[in-house]
């Protein structure tokens, strides 16, 4: 339920501007964005907390603190795009990012757009797109906080932000370590009560957000640098575990913008460098791998008056990846141009937008991908869309280069998808009002790549899938406000089904069946008060069941789970208090979301914020 806020009652179906690092970023696709209440309730938590709690993705959670990767209508890991700044953040290595890596107390603006996005965002982007970006604020003043947590399991965060700004200058830094031990109880296969063991984990990460703006013109320079140090506990099989996983991270952007004379241009450039060092003294395994990105791009804008507007751009990459299981360290250039028209009727109802994009790799000539909008808004009430669209994802390094079992053969996977969509909301009448979006989505995806048994213990990646996705989405919303008094009630479902097309031989135990580890049917709820410097919220969570093995002779039954959340604000003059208590998984469901990884029963979480900010 990260869509708008439950306290505002005012809602514009103007389709969104994303500025991702982008001159203009229009969209009319499903989206929604990172609210203030949602913010708030997982404020010590990651961004994959976030996307578990909103209903509509899947998300792969593997414990606290452990892996996190989204499924998003349907789709693989790597057909999630997460976009900081505007460029794509996901290891060349592995084509994916691990959301629980994501923390929320970093995040400035976070929008999510369900479905693909290929043509303007490049490879990868199939199944939704994550918009993770700085937010300047250019009012002159100063801002200093302070947030301090403490919760079951050994949790903790501490976290100090400092924001300075004046009428040119915008410069923002935050600081970050949290950690806990995941000692916590629970059952296991055969009946038996453990505590996990060997799940302590810890993360440190600094911020730093600089903006500059003159007339017309502006620059943007972000730096960001993280470390994760995890243990790996044993599954359900396992007596015991030594495995331990040290991530870290350092990503750069620079950004210029020009803003005057009638063709606004931009040039922008960021720069990757993530590692991850694995070991395990029982398996004796000890791996060491690491991922560097340089990428520029350039863009033109013509805006033809204010209803039409032209674009285009020149994108290059420097990919760059080093493993043990490499035979040598491998490098590829990519390049793409794009270009983009968009334009508005005269009478304001009718939005149009088509996207065009072209992108080279050694050795591999993605498809020429278009994006097709259109939209139709007879009213402020009242909002309609359809989208055409044509997604790829180029194989990574480890799906080529990995030794053994890699494939140099591989094909860029590809396929087109389409949305129906509309959204409605009401009038304010006696306080009550209500907004509900509805959207219907298919998508065909073919040499989809799966790594599959060579015999032995070998185990390479092949395009052997044709997968087909379909499914409908629902989110209603209802708000009362009386006086102080504000209420919304928030509900969010999707019905997805995603199978595999292509027979691979007569008995093929996968074929027509859904998906592994994506649920036919996902919803929650979410209920939310505020009265004068209190909030109180409620979240119920319900998933579907889920297939664990492709012939679906396995399994992890549907669960539910829910949370509370109370706050209390005591704002003054220029300083503000904020405490609250969080509890999780109130009734205590015994449940798994990644079978033989028992997830903790009921926790609680308190914690204290303190600020304080001046106008100049």
């Amino acid at each position: 339920m990260a869509q708008e806020s439950t306290l505002d009652t005012t809602v514009s179906l103007r389709p969104v501007e994303i500025r991702a690092g982008r001159l203009y970023v229009g969209t009319s696709r499903t989206t929604w964005q990172l609210d203030t209440l949602q913010r708030e309730i997982q404020r010590t938590g990651s961004l994959g907390d976030v996307l578990a709690a909103a209903g509509t993705w899947y998300i792969k959670n593997y414990g606290p603190g452990r892996l996190a990767t989204s499924s998003a209508r349907g789709g693989a890991a790597a057909h999630t795009a997460v976009l900081w700044n505007g460029f794509n953040i996901a290891s060349p290595l592995l084509g994916q990012v691990d959301l629980s890596l994501l923390p929320v107390a970093f995040a400035s603006e976070v929008i999510v757009e369900n479905g693909g996005g290929s043509a303007g965002w490049g490879s990868g982007a199939i199944g939704g797109i994550i918009h993770w970006q700085s937010r300047p604020q250019f009012t002159p003043g100063w801002e200093a906080g302070v947030q301090l947590s403490r919760g079951s399991f050994g949790q903790h965060q501490e976290m100090v932000q400092l924001q300075r700004s004046s009428e040119h200058w915008s410069g923002g830094l935050r600081v970050l370590q949290q950690g806990g031990d995941f000692d916590f109880p629970y059952t296991d296969l055969f009946g038996e009560n453990r505590r996990q063991t060997n799940a302590r984990y810890r993360q440190r990460g600094i911020l730093s957000e600089q903006h500059w703006q003159g007339k017309g013109q502006r620059w943007s320079w972000n730096s960001w640098y993280q470390s994760a140090d995890r243990q790996i506990p044993p599954t359900w099989s396992q007596a015991s575990s030594q495995a331990r996983q040290v991530d870290a991270a350092w990503r750069n952007t620079l950004e210029y913008r020009h803003d005057r004379g009638r063709l606004p241009w931009q040039v922008r450039a960021a720069w990757f460098d993530e590692t991850l060092h694995y070991t395990d003294s029982v398996a004796r395994l000890d791996s060491r791998s690491r991922g560097t990105s340089l990428i520029t791009e350039g863009i033109v804008a013509w805006p033809v008056n204010p209803s039409w507007r032209f674009q285009v751009g020149i994108y290059q990459a420097w990919l760059r990846g080093e493993a043990d299981n490499y035979a040598r360290i491998e490098q590829e250039y990519r390049r793409a141009l794009w270009g983009e028209a968009s334009g508005l009727s005269r009478d304001g109802h009718w939005q149009g937008k088509i996207t065009l994009r072209q992108e080279w790799a050694p050795g591999i000539t993605g498809p020429l991908t278009p994006d097709l909008q259109l939209t139709y808004q007879p009213s402020v009430r009242q909002q309609y869309w359809v989208t055409l669209q044509q997604n790829y994802r180029i194989p990574t390094f480890n799906d080529r280069y990995w030794l053994p079992g890699g494939n140099p053969e591989l094909l860029p996977e590809q396929g087109w998808g389409q949305e129906i969509g509309v959204r409605l909301n009401s009038r304010v009448k006696n306080g009550w009002s209500w907004k509900s979006r509805q959207t219907i989505f298919h998508r065909r995806v073919r040499n989809w790549i799966s790594w599959v048994p060579q015999g032995g213990e070998i185990w390479s990646p092949e395009n052997i899938q044709r997968v087909r996705s379909y499914g409908l989405e629902v989110q209603p919303t209802l708000f009362w406000v009386r006086n102080s008094f504000r209420m919304g009630i928030e509900g969010q479902y999707s019905w997805v089904r995603s199978r595999n097309d292509l027979r691979r031989s007569v008995t093929d135990p996968a074929w027509q069946k859904q998906l592994i580890y994506v649920p036919e049917h996902q919803a929650s709820l979410q209920v939310s008060a505020q009265h004068h410097g209190w909030k109180l919220a409620y979240q119920q969570r319900w998933l579907g069941q889920v297939y664990t093995l492709p012939d679906h002779s396995e399994g992890l039954p549907a669960f539910t789970t829910a949370d509370i959340f109370l706050q209390y604000t005591l704002a003054q003059k220029q300083a503000s208090w904020q405490c609250w208590l969080r509890v999780g998984n109130v009734w205590g469901a015994d449940y798994q979301v990644v079978t033989g990884r028992p997830m903790p029963g009921r926790s609680g979480e308190i914690g204290i914020q303190f600020s304080r900010k001046a106008k100049r």
